[in-house]
């Protein structure tokens, strides 16, 4: 009887408490988690250092204040001029100390050449500007591109209709009265001409005044006379080898007698 009371006792003695037993094992459950945030915690601590390392540093304003802003450089243009003597176009029968040629190349291969006569307000003004393979963009109607053509010329358009089909040696075209306004007023007749097949286009007007007003004779006049100067641009001579044949007889006359009267330009 003592022995087995005493093993009792012993045993009694050695066993943890109930209590006891159950905290160690919410204790052993939630270390896990602690270790997990614990970890995280370290995790975010170092992204945020690096993230802080790499933000731009903003510009102290006092420093900012002394240095000179950058300028803004607009891109070069694509068109580069060409040298006075490079003229591709002549216009028969006028004299040429009357037309000023501007010409530039395209850095694509394209040229542009732009053949005036007189400033807006003379009369007898006229304006073409001749397009060789040059891809412009898809081009709009013909009150569009008078619009456009007048403000590189820097002039405007007060008043203009719908282009109608006319005939040049050159093709068919595209024609209208239209007003152009510089220091005034001018009553004016605009073309445009376009043959995408071999990438060869003309924009062009030619005005008068009210006591001589200019009539669609005297534009489809002024292309006739357009001819071929200078150049190797083989196709470009076919194409005007083949409308020379298409020329009336009334703009070749008025040529020829104005070529007998130089200094004075041509007229129907």
């Amino acid at each position: 009887m003592d022995s087995d009371e005493e093993d009792v006792g012993q045993d009694s003695g050695n066993a943890r408490p109930p209590g006891r037993r159950a905290r160690t094992k919410v204790r052993r459950r939630r270390l896990p988690w602690l270790r997990m945030m614990l970890v995280s915690g370290a995790c975010v601590a170092v992204l945020a250092y690096f993230a802080e390392q790499r933000a731009p540093q903003e510009p102290d304003p006092e420093v900012s204040l002394l240095q000179p802003p950058k300028p803004l450089l607009a891109p070069p243009s694509p068109w580069q001029p060409l040298p006075r003597g490079a003229a591709l176009y002549a216009l028969d029968g006028v004299d040429p100390r009357l037309v000023t040629v501007e010409a530039r190349r395209h850095t694509a291969g394209g040229r542009e050449d732009v053949l005036t006569i007189g400033v807006l307000g003379e009369p007898g003004h006229a304006r073409l500007r001749i397009l060789r393979n040059v891809a412009e963009s898809a081009p709009g109607s013909f009150y569009v591109d008078l619009v456009r053509q007048a403000a590189s010329a820097g002039v405007a358009v007060v008043r203009g209709g719908h282009g109608e089909p006319v005939a040049t040696k050159l093709g068919p075209a595209e024609g209208a009265a239209v007003t152009l306004a510089g220091s005034g007023e001018q009553a004016c007749q605009a073309l445009r001409l376009q043959h995408p097949e071999v990438q060869f286009a003309i924009q062009a007007w030619i005005c008068g005044t009210e006591a001589r007003p200019v009539f669609e004779a005297e534009l489809l006049c002024l292309i006739d006379r357009l001819t071929v100067a200078a150049g190797e641009d083989a196709a470009l001579k076919v194409l005007f080898a083949q409308a020379n044949q298409r020329r009336t007889q009334a703009c070749q006359a008025a040529s020829r007698v104005a070529a007998a009267q130089p200094g004075r330009p041509a007229r129907p």
